[in-house]
């Protein structure tokens, strides 16, 4: 995970402290940080398609830019058990 990706996620403690950050930018973050993992994860535990599960990465991956600075975690560990 790049630097700019774990000060946003996790400086303060909290998720997207960085008010200066567009919720663009917050997806994009997000995005590459978790999209193939969210994939993965989706296509092993749901009998769906790819597209249906790409689907579900992406409200997935807005819902939380959508929520930016509603949620704090300790760590990144934290941060992944919960995405």
């Amino acid at each position: 995970m790049s630097s700019e990706t774990k000060n946003i996620l996790l400086k303060g403690k909290n998720v997207f402290t960085n008010s200066d950050l567009t919720n663009t930018e917050n997806v994009k973050t997000l995005y590459n940080s978790y999209a193939k993992k969210l994939l993965a994860y989706t296509l092993k535990n749901y009998t769906i398609s790819k597209d249906d599960a790409w689907t579900v990465v992406y409200k997935s991956i807005y819902k939380m830019a959508e929520k930016q600075g509603v949620y704090s975690f300790e760590n990144e560990q934290k941060l992944r058990s919960f995405l």
